[in-house]
């Protein structure tokens, strides 16, 4: 076998060399031999010598009555030349030919099997639905003759391939046949492309793998099937690789593998290209193979349209018409006519003829259900068309069918939010789309940030910010300038936060030099001027600035109202009092403008008194506004209310026609309010109102619900104020008192005598409700700390007042809770408070009639401090016999205690003294305990002692002898006991008694002469320490003769 160079060629000659001779001219001969009825046979050259018109050969066939073989191959001769016409001709009459029709049914069946696949064959190129049927009607005819004919179930499978709806029934048709026949490589083939049609791509690779190695020249390529599946698997590498070789063994021009190869080429430069410059390098040499594929004779139509979306990205419209145009009128392929009319839609939609393009999107729809750039571009021109409910309906089922297509997903989001009643979901669809991009690695288009900033800003501010930001982010990274509307808007929302130490300002800075280098107008320049103002008034450092700049603005724009209003505003605030007339001349330059109206009516309420404006003039002014400009001025319904219900508080209870007047005027701000919430349902200031008629008119329960939800929506110190009102009058003075530590932190730098007043309201509550002297001084601070920043007479009377409380509660306590200092300090506040209530009362305009605060400090005088004074007496009296008695009970105590500590010791004398006595007697017991023991010990010596005789015969006292050192116990021994008979015949034998040896002086032992004690006789040492002395000198056993006589028998 000769040795092939695999990678020069995979071509015909490369798998003919390693072939049998008979199977390589089967695969390599072009020529049909026609046996004739003698020894003759005629050949034609199948390639050269096929007649145009097959009659004369179908003649000649049916003359020599020739077989099966002969009539397929001259058809199967015009079907490879792609005269199917012909090819069917042949067929046709070789049914209807003698021998066919006296042949057996398989034989039959084998000329419809091949009509059928010669159908389909014509189907495949002209997607033609009528071939289709005759295919379906052959395989019918053929199955229905030869039921177990391979070909025919071949026939059957392809067709259920390439009908909708019959995937399972062509695998089960290919499994059929892969049983009968298990190498069948065509059966492989369809099974492979119905796994592919169902997308399960790694299944269908492996099948065409197995149709490659089993035959590797078989038609179509497996190769080509390969390709696709390492396409589809995205691995492109491989995909190439395998049409690489399949151009290899079939290096014609117009082959499949060259065309998808050049499309990859296109793929490549359009996803992998690193640059402009390799991109444009790659599109130029895909086009050029393109053209060599076109130019070399293949006139597929998908070359084509490719050709089509060059032109249309050149701009050159007229030659994409006249390309899907000539597409059109030559494909019946539902697939490329989809694809033409996708590209002429899109020329339409570029020259903005939006209704022509939404009717060639509609077309290409119809021909190619599943294009979803057609079903994109159809919802774009809604959208063109201003038809933005259509559109959504049209995303929706886009979005259905492709759940995380991140186009249509955005669209929708933006689609959204040009309705404010879909804020909600544009949000859900805006998010989302972030979500899959973060996911997916896709850069965000920047409206969806912007988009998602304008949902939010109604809501959530903070979350508007964050988006505003992320744009700002996205535009950096990508290195592109911030506009400068941007940085506006991300200024804007950081001031509406509220933050100490507002980064808003350098933003605006930022603004302000971006506008400058993208040119910007100076209209723009003041306005953000202006906005940096705004921030700067944020802090109590920099007002100043906010004021320099302001003028700064006005001296470019004088007629800019909002920055004249913001000057005048922190002017008033400054205690600059030359503003009046400004104010005046504003309002006079611009008497329908409602925000300086609104100024206007703020200025009068506020400044009234101090400017000497009327009283009524800032309800008329706002009753003006909403008769002459403006019905639904939600300001002016707003003050205009809050006129009606200070006018309603200010009228006392009294008779039923005040009461009436009262009811009037909290019915008509109350219809006021209401107006406000019909024309903004979240208006809290309205909301807040209706809150405060209702405390006034003692419904508490609701207006507490009120103040708690206005709470949570608006950030205002006159909520927490109005809350804390609230809680007073319920009696939950703690709450209240919260509330207000609330706005004097948030609020305020923590000094604030309008919520000293209130706290020290609040204290003094809390201290009446729980009769607690402690929360009363604590209102008592309070009440000096506001009189302290804000010295006016009601300040002071409250201050008195509270002074007259502490000294009356003192004055009522029981004498054992209260003490001579806290009485005189007492009296001290009092004598400041009637000193206060006097200098009041003097005053041109007191806080209260000037009568009713003499006769108050009269009181004090001549009443509580005399109270006072006598309580301070008694409690000195008081405090002298508790002293006395306390002493005299200190001196009992004492005594007690003294007495106690001498019988204490008298006990421990006592104790002392016998424990003495009982040592003493322990130490005698023990003396004698050890001298009775020595004598014990003695009396053992002596009794063993030898009698010694005298030189007259006599016999010798016994020799004492010392106990033996180093103990004084005794042993207990038994002696033998010699009978009396025994010892006189021993003596009358013997005579004198012999003299005894002593064995051991340590350990003296008795002779047998002498009869030891019994144990009862023998005293114990540990029972003698318990006896009593006297017995033991008694025992005549202890020393002498008599003891010793009286140890004989």
């Amino acid at each position: 076998m000769p040795s092939l160079d695999v990678s020069e060629s995979l071509g015909l000659d490369y798998y003919v060399q390693v072939l049998d001779s008979a199977v390589a001219q089967q695969w390599t001969s072009s020529t049909i031999s026609i046996p004739l009825k003698g020894d003759e046979e005629v050949v034609i050259d199948a390639n050269d010598e096929l007649p145009e018109d097959p009659t004369e050969l179908c003649d000649l066939l049916e003359n020599e009555e020739a077989g099966k073989d002969q009539w397929l191959s001259i058809a199967r001769a015009y079907a490879n030349q792609g005269r199917f016409d012909e090819s069917a001709e042949v067929i046709k009459r070789g049914l209807s030919s003698s021998t066919i029709i006296d042949s057996t049914s398989d034989v039959q069946a084998s000329f419809h099997t091949f009509l059928a696949w010669l159908y389909l064959s014509q189907q495949f190129k002209s997607q033609d639905s009528f071939s289709l049927d005759l295919a379906n009607n052959e395989s019918n005819t053929a199955f229905s003759l030869n039921p177990e004919s391979l070909n025919t179930g071949l026939a059957m499978g392809i067709l259920s391939l390439e009908s909708e709806g019959k995937l399972d029934r062509a695998s089960s048709i290919f499994d059929d046949i892969l049983k009968r026949q298990p190498s069948n490589c065509y059966a492989f083939m369809g099974k492979a492309k119905v796994l592919f049609q169902k997308g399960n791509y790694s299944a269908s690779l492996k099948l065409f793998q197995t149709v490659l190695s089993n035959n590797p020249l078989i038609t179509p390529d497996p190769r080509i099937g390969i390709g696709l599946c390492f396409w589809k698997l995205d691995n492109k590498l491989l995909a190439r690789k395998a049409w690489e070789n399949s151009l290899k063994v079939n290096p014609d021009s117009k082959s499949i593998a060259k065309l998808l190869l050049c499309f990859s080429a296109f793929d490549e430069c359009f996803t992998g290209s690193q640059s402009d410059e390799h991109f444009l390098a790659g599109y130029a040499e895909a086009l050029t193979q393109l053209k060599e594929i076109y130019t070399g004779g293949s006139h597929d139509e998908s070359i084509l349209i490719v050709l089509a979306s060059y032109y249309y990205s050149c701009g050159k419209y007229d030659l994409v018409d006249q390309i899907c145009n000539k597409v059109l009128a030559s494909s019946k392929s539902p697939s490329v006519v989809g694809d033409a009319q996708f590209w002429l839609g899109r020329c339409r939609f570029a020259e903005r003829q939006y209704v022509e393009a939404q009717k060639h999107f509609l077309d290409s729809i119809k021909a190619k259900d599943d294009n979803l750039l057609a079903k994109i571009g159809y919802g774009q021109c809604q959208i063109a068309r201003g038809e933005f409910g259509e559109a959504i309906i049209s995303f929706e089922k886009v979005l259905k069918e492709n759940p995380k297509t991140l186009e249509v997903i955005y669209i929708l989001g933006i689609l959204y939010s040009k309705d404010k009643s879909s804020t909600t979901k544009s949000i859900s669809y805006l998010e989302k789309y972030l979500q899959l991009c973060k996911e997916s690695g896709f850069t965000v288009y920047l409206p969806a940030y912007l988009s998602l900033s304008q949902a939010y800003e109604d809501e959530n501010t903070t979350k508007s910010l964050k988006y505003l930001q992320q744009a700002k982010e996205l535009l950096e990274s990508e290195q592109k300038n911030v506009p400068y509307s941007l940085l506006n808007n991300i200024g804007v929302f950081s001031l509406l936060r509220v933050e100490k130490g507002n980064p808003s300002v350098d933003i605006f800075d930022e603004a302000l030099e971006a506008h400058k280098e993208q040119a910007g107008s100076d209209a723009v320049s003041v306005i953000l001027k202006y906005n940096k103002a705004r921030a700067l008034e944020s802090s109590q450092e920099t007002v100043s600035d906010a004021i320099r700049l302001y003028e700064e603005i006005l001296d470019v724009c004088p007629n800019y109202a909002s920055a004249k209003i913001r000057w005048l505003l922190l002017s008033s605030l400054s205690g600059d009092n030359v503003v009046k007339n400004e104010v005046l001349n504003l309002l006079e330059a611009n008497p329908d403008d409602l925000e300086v109206r609104s100024f206007y009516g703020w200025y009068a309420r506020r400044y009234g008194r101090q400017q000497d404006i009327k009283q009524e003039a800032e309800s008329e002014h706002h009753r003006d506004t909403l008769v002459k400009y403006d019905s639904h001025d939600l300001y002016a319904l707003i003050s205009l209310g809050n006129v009606y219900c200070a006018i309603a508080r200010d009228i006392r209870n009294g008779s039923a026609k005040d009461e009436e007047r009262k009811n009037g005027y909290y019915i008509r701000a109350a219809q006021l309010y209401q107006k406000v919430l019909s024309i903004d349902p979240k208006n809290a200031y309205a909301a807040q109102g209706i809150a405060i008629i209702f405390a006034d008119r003692k419904q508490s329960g609701a207006a507490l619900e009120i103040f708690r939800k206005v709470r949570d929506s608006l950030q205002d110190m006159s909520v927490y104020i109005n809350l804390g009102n609230c809680l007073v009058e319920v009696k939950q003075y703690a709450k209240a008192i919260e509330s207000y530590d609330i706005a004097l932190s948030k609020f305020t730098s923590g000094e604030d005598s309008r919520l000293f007043v209130l706290l020290g309201r609040a204290w003094y509550g809390r201290g009446a409700f729980e009769k607690n002297l402690d929360a009363i001084r604590q209102s008592l601070d309070f009440s000096k700390k506001a009189y302290a920043l804000n010295p006016i007479p009601a300040l002071s009377f409250n201050v008195a007042f509270v002074q007259f409380q502490v000294a009356d509660f003192i004055r009522r306590l029981p004498e054992q809770k209260r003490t001579v200092e806290s009485l005189e300090d007492a009296l001290q506040e009092l004598e400041e408070a009637i000193s206060s209530l006097e200098k009041l009362a003097d005053e041109p305009h007191p806080p209260y009639p000037a009568e009713d605060i003499k006769a108050r400090a009269s009181m004090g005088t001549n009443t509580l401090k005399n109270q006072l004074i006598r309580c301070i007496e008694e409690q000195k009296q008081y405090e002298i016999k508790t002293a006395e008695r306390l002493e005299e009970a200190k001196k009992l105590r004492a005594e007690q205690e003294e007495k106690l500590a001498e019988a204490k010791e008298r006990e421990l004398a006592a104790a002392r003294e016998n424990e003495k006595r009982l040592a003493e007697e322990r130490r005698k017991l023990q003396v004698e305990a050890e001298d009775w023991i020595k004598n014990q010990i003695d009396l053992a010596k002596d009794e063993n002692d030898e009698l010694e005789p005298t030189e007259d015969g006599a016999e010798k006292e016994p020799k004492k002898k010392k106990a033996a050192s180093g103990t004084r116990k005794t042993r207990k021994k038994k002696a033998k006991i010699v009978d009396s008979d025994e010892e006189e015949a021993a003596g009358e034998s013997k005579g004198p008694v012999p003299k005894k040896r002593r064995v051991n002086s340590k350990k003296p032992e008795l002779s047998n002469e002498f009869v030891v004690d019994s144990e009862e006789d023998m005293p114990d040492v540990n029972s003698d320490a318990n006896d009593d002395p006297s017995e033991k000198e008694a025992n005549p056993s202890d020393d002498g003769d008599d003891g010793e006589e009286e140890g004989l028998f």
